[in-house]
């Protein structure tokens, strides 16, 4: 050992588990002075109730990521940590934490090494207790602050109930900053247009994501013209959409039709005129309006002389595993928008239809490979999908097709009966969905693998 430099020891050590580079410090001079040598740690995430995430903090010099739930019961050490962090991953539990969060915030921001900073507020965690408004409001003003001290990628995401409320002053100002942020994520806070304002206007030149542009928010579609990379997008429907025409870079697009006084005009002519977006997603809420709406959206998404689009999806806002069907976009003009379509290759919808099923042929969608059935529970589990004879009709129809369903456990006659696809019932027994697929394998380029998080692969037709 004594032959081999430190930039080899380094490398191996960066592959140690943590409990042995602690040991290492206690070997020898030269392996205890490595093993708190960067190089060592800078690769490293933790999880936040890792039970050796105290002393890696306090003797880690780096870490890539840091996830952390806050406020940190009787404990100050992460205000005064020497740890710097390439991704700071914050859980904020109760109200508490907002301002625990923005304490640690300015100590990362001051280590010089944040780039990606991620603060989740759940309300699962706060029981009855909700946000301070004031404490929420210091969170923000230090997050403002850090998209001037060169972070590149902010999400903020929270389903507090009065998360509504929060808001930042009316303006918020930065002094001349260098263009360095690429992502920006603020969820439920929709009275956050200060905070989009200025991280739109400032880095402008280098933006390429942002989400989610509200409604409301007047100034900040003008912004968004002006942003000459964007190219990933998730917004309300805002009757000024037809503003983003100007950004070519734009071929990912997620619209929210949730308001029942909806205006459809700015985004059909986004969606008539921008010939380059590859990825549409339409998801609307339970209103007849927002779904003719949508309805209308599809039309002009497949208006344009050459449509690229290549992924659409069309699905419910408020769609859960034990929610009824609501109501859900027509099969008609879902159909006729998908046959002027011809370089679409995957298609996700929560809902299914036998007049869909019919619809749905190599000529009318050619480059069709994927479906994804999201249906809920209460709906056709993966078994009954078999014994469906339009989908089994339709599955043969369209040799090139992978279609996913979701699957659960089920009492429905098919799986009650246990010499019905016995195989079948075994083989979805422990997994959440089910791939179909009829043509042989040897014929696609996908990977046909099981996988216990997403699904089986079942070849139809099946054996008895």
């Amino acid at each position: 050992m004594e032959l081999l430099p430190d930039d080899v020891l380094l490398e191996v050590l960066g592959h140690v588990d943590v409990e042995d580079l602690f040991s290492c410090r206690l070997v020898c001079k030269r392996l205890g002075g490595l093993a708190v040598h960067p190089d060592a740690w800078r690769r490293r995430t933790l999880h936040p109730r890792d039970p050796v995430l105290c002393p890696v903090v306090r003797l880690a010099p780096c870490l890539s990521s840091l996830p952390l739930l806050l406020p940190s019961e009787g404990c100050h050490w992460p205000y005064r940590i020497g740890c710097a962090v390439e991704e700071l991953v914050l859980h904020v539990e109760r109200s508490a934490g907002a301002v625990h969060a923005a304490l640690l915030i300015e100590r990362q921001l001051a280590l010089g090494r944040l780039k990606r900073l991620r603060v989740i507020i759940l309300s699962t965690e706060f029981v009855d207790e909700q946000l301070d408004e004031t404490d929420a409001r210091v969170l923000f003003e230090t997050l403002a602050s850090a998209t001037a001290s060169g972070l590149e990628c902010l999400t903020v995401c929270s389903d507090v109930a009065n998360a509504q409320n929060v808001r930042l002053p009316a303006t918020c100002t930065l002094g001349a900053v260098p263009s360095t942020m690429r992502a920006l994520t603020c969820t439920h806070f929709p009275r956050m247009e200060p905070l989009f304002d200025l991280v739109l206007s400032s880095h402008a030149a280098t933006l390429e994501s942002v989400a989610h542009i509200t409604a409301d928010m007047t100034s900040a579609v003008g912004l968004l013209a002006g942003l000459p990379r964007l190219r990933k997008l998730s917004c309300e429907l805002h009757p000024g959409l037809d503003a983003l025409v100007a950004c070519k870079a734009l071929t990912d697009l997620t619209v929210m039709v949730e308001r029942e006084d909806a205006q459809p005009a700015g985004a059909v002519r986004l969606l008539g005129q921008a010939c380059q977006l590859r990825k549409v997603a339409l998801v609307h809420g339970e209103r007849p309006s927002c779904v003719a709406a949508v309805e209308e959206l599809l039309l002009a998404l497949a208006s344009p002389a050459r449509p690229a689009a290549e992924t659409l999806e069309v699905t419910h806002t408020s769609r859960t595993p034990w929610t009824p069907s609501p109501v859900s976009v027509r099969a008609e003009p879902l159909l006729g928008a998908l046959s002027r379509l011809p370089a679409l290759r995957e298609l996700t919808l929560d809902w299914e239809s036998d007049q869909l099923l019919r619809g749905v042929r190599p000529g009318t969608t050619p480059a069709l490979m994927s479906l994804d059935l999201r249906t809920q529970r209460g709906d056709t589990c993966g078994h009954g999908w078999v014994h469906n004879e339009d989908f089994m009709a339709f599955m043969l129809a369209n040799p090139s097709l992978h279609v996913r369903v979701a699957n659960w456990e089920c009492d429905c006659e098919f799986c009650e009966d246990p010499d019905c696809h016995h195989q079948l019932q075994c083989d979805l027994w422990d997994h959440e969905g089910a791939y179909f697929y009829s043509h042989p394998e040897d014929q696609c380029p996908w990977q046909h693998e099981d996988d216990h998080d997403d699904g089986i692969w079942v070849r139809i037709p099946l054996d008895s």
